[in-house]
């Protein structure tokens, strides 16, 4: 299945990509999902702080590293994208692909979120 760009109507587009093949205009992800090392997968459509208690079904024992709140999945609709801010408070610093997050960093599909360079990995995917 297709999809239609709004920005030129071209309906052509692979349901997976999301720029327009036509005119070069991304479309947003509706959902992002993480999973992590016990198989469970958590997803949002809306903006969410993660912290130790909401990442406990999908991070596993690492869990134990992540505060509360650790970070923010945060939906721009004006930047027609995700990002992912670190918490402030948090103890230990959140990486996203092996950098630091330090400030709000746009998340792309097999991206893979990290609590210092090696905990808790979970892996995102972007669903269109």
């Amino acid at each position: 299945m297709s999809w239609a760009c709004t920005n030129c109507g071209h309906e052509a587009n692979d349901k997976e990509s999301p720029q327009c093949l036509a005119c070069g205009e991304f479309r947003m992800a509706i959902r992002v999902v993480f999973s992590g090392a016990t198989g469970e997968t958590m997803a949002m459509q809306i903006t969410t702080q993660l912290g130790n208690a909401s990442l406990r079904r999908i991070a596993g024992d690492e869990v134990q590293y992540a505060s509360s709140p650790q970070c923010e999945i945060v939906k721009d609709e004006t930047a027609g994208c995700w990002l992912l801010r670190h918490a402030n408070s948090a103890t230990n610093p959140t990486f996203l692909n092996g950098k630091l997050v330090d400030e709000a960093t746009k998340i792309t599909t097999r991206s893979v979120l990290t609590i210092g360079l090696e905990k808790m990995p979970l892996t995102i995917t972007l669903e269109y």
